[in-house]
């Protein structure tokens, strides 16, 4: 198993690593040719595009690693394919839904006193896109579901921001004008991708094509059952991008261009914990929802995760720590005059490392809809209290602190549930 294990997260790590510094590289890419205030621009459409997508999947995302999975491996062909049309079809009707509704709202209302032309435009592109973007995160997490992991991660945001990056080297392009068209035409080739991905996977799984079709009859029973993962969305959301919304509210677009990509360098730090958790999620589903929790073989896989999420991980931080300077002095800025910010955030994503699946694990358990409901509410609760507070009054400082207090406290907690719930303390595992 170790070294099928070994195999797996070396071909997920590396197809991780291109999807993730695709995403980094890009937003590098646009401040140092168009300038910081236009990495602002970009990050704040890529923000509120995110924001959007967390209604517009309902946490479907999150329920298809579950559902697909067992599906999948029970070779039930009919409920795999009802699951996935229903998913299209609340996509389709979300976004639908959003769209009116800004529609009406642009149309009736004037907000040009209240929010800047840059980011008006920036927040209609969002709109404009949120279909197709909602399509490709979806369809990476069927085919993470279909335990094709290095297709998914290749085949998603990163997979976006990969082609964009090609797109806007060897072509003319204008930020303001042009990154409405850009990115849609990027979103048409990863869709096609994935299509063609998914309908591989229906074949050697089943030795059937996905049939798509509109799906309304099981609406009431998947919303339900994802609510509790769009909870755990949303406080994900409030934790880690909010404070993009905020800054670009409070202060202006160049300093929005400043923390993403300080947080897009620090979230490099833990691609190892995305993929073990991803590798994992199958024979954790399985071993959780036994009816007699084998608790050995649970230790044991939480201690072969925590030792490649350590081995890949501490590396990964301090290959992070060594080119932060350069990195920024690459767009022109210096990292001295924000080494609190650098050190906060970066502290931050160390802590979840050292935690390293143990949300996961509470998450898929068979209470895994309660602790995620508690802990997005106290993600919520936490994100609604301190973030707007401390970047009103100290700005990019106040977000990356407010960031390493929420990051410390749900991380707590989740140690804490991991004992009550199993009786395993997390950090006697990391020896």
């Amino acid at each position: 198993m170790k070294n099928r294990l070994l195999f797996d997260y070396s071909c997920v790590l590396f197809s991780r690593l291109i999807s993730g510094f695709s995403i980094v590289a890009l937003s590098f890419y646009i401040a140092r040719v168009f300038g910081v205030l236009e990495s602002g621009f970009f990050n704040f459409f890529w923000t509120v595009l995110l924001f959007l997508s967390v209604f517009s999947k309902f946490g479907y995302d999150y329920l298809s690693l579950k559902k697909i999975g067992v599906y999948a491996s029970n070779l039930n062909f009919q409920k795999t394919n009802q699951f996935i049309n229903t998913t299209f079809t609340w996509i389709l009707s979300i976004c639908v839904l959003i769209f009116g509704i800004y529609y009406l709202i642009t149309e009736f209302y004037q907000f040009h006193s209240l929010i800047d032309a840059e980011d008006m435009k920036a927040i209609s592109f969002a709109v404009y896109c949120l279909l197709p973007f909602t399509m490709v995160i979806y369809m990476s997490s069927i085919l993470k579901g279909f335990q094709s992991k290095v297709s998914a991660y290749i085949l998603d945001q990163g997979g976006i921001a990969l082609v964009f990056l090609i797109v806007i080297t060897f072509f003319q392009f204008n930020i303001y004008t042009d990154l409405l068209y850009v990115f849609l035409i990027c979103c048409s080739i990863i869709i096609f991708l994935s299509y063609n991905s998914v309908q591989y996977c229906f074949r050697k799984t089943f030795q059937r094509r996905w049939l798509f079709s509109l799906d309304v009859t099981a609406f009431k029973a998947k919303i339900k059952d994802s609510s509790n993962y769009f909870v755990l969305t949303l406080g994900e959301f409030s934790l880690y991008w909010s404070p993009i919304l905020f800054i670009s509210l409070f202060n202006d677009l160049f300093d929005t261009g400043v923390y993403s990509n300080m947080l897009r360098l620090s979230q490099i730090i833990v691609f190892s914990m995305a993929i073990i958790n991803t590798l994992l999620a199958p024979k954790l589903a399985f071993e959780l929802h036994k009816e007699d929790i084998d608790r050995n073989n649970l230790i044991r896989i939480l201690k072969e995760a925590i030792k490649f999420n350590i081995y890949v991980g501490i590396p990964l931080l301090l290959f992070i720590v060594i080119i932060t300077p350069l990195a920024l002095s690459f767009i022109g800025l210096n990292s001295f005059e924000y080494f609190w910010v650098i050190l906060f955030l970066y502290s931050a994503q160390g802590i979840k490392l050292l935690n390293g699946p143990t949300i996961y694990v509470l998450t898929m358990s068979e209470d895994g809809s309660t602790f995620s409901r508690k802990l997005a509410f106290l993600t919520l609760l936490l994100s609604i209290f301190l973030i707007p507070i401390c970047v009103y009054f100290y700005g990019l400082l106040g977000a990356s602190v407010s960031f390493f207090i929420i990051t410390l406290v749900i991380n707590l907690y989740a140690a804490y549930k991991l004992n009550t719930s199993f009786g395993i303390i997390i950090l006697s595992l990391l020896r």
